[in-house]
């Protein structure tokens, strides 16, 4: 097994967990499976426009330490293909969609109780 890994604040890793919470998944599993939709499909499920205008530093809320997800090689390799390709690199795709998920989280947040959770089906759409 690999690891793919992203450096996060701790606001963000807190925004992150509450999103993976709300859908019943583990803050890896959704990595995971991000991770294989990226891989597999032609183009990728992320604005890149939103790596050069939407994606500005902010000031750290804190040191939050690493993200680490375990992967096969062969994923690994595929995914860091693919994000070489796009001239991207894998760190900003991880941390931008980790973004979207926290940001939806908390726009959505006041919509649901956390016992219901129909935010997972927004997200997703």
């Amino acid at each position: 097994m690999f690891q793919i890994a992203i450096r996060i604040d701790k606001e963000l890793r807190r925004d992150f967990n509450n999103y993976c919470d709300s859908i019943g998944e583990s803050m890896s599993d959704v990595i995971k499976k991000f991770v294989m939709e990226f891989i597999d499909d032609t183009l990728p499920p992320i604005e890149i426009e939103d790596f050069f205008y939407g994606n500005k530093k902010k000031k750290s809320g804190g040191a939050g330490g690493r993200l680490n997800v375990r992967v096969d090689k062969e994923i690994k390799d595929k995914f860091f293909f693919k994000c070489e390709r796009l001239g991207i690199p894998s760190s900003f795709i991880l941390r931008n969609y980790v973004t979207k998920c926290a940001n939806m989280y908390n726009a959505l947040d006041w919509l649901s109780d956390k016992k219901n959770a129909p935010i997972a089906s927004i997200c997703e759409q």
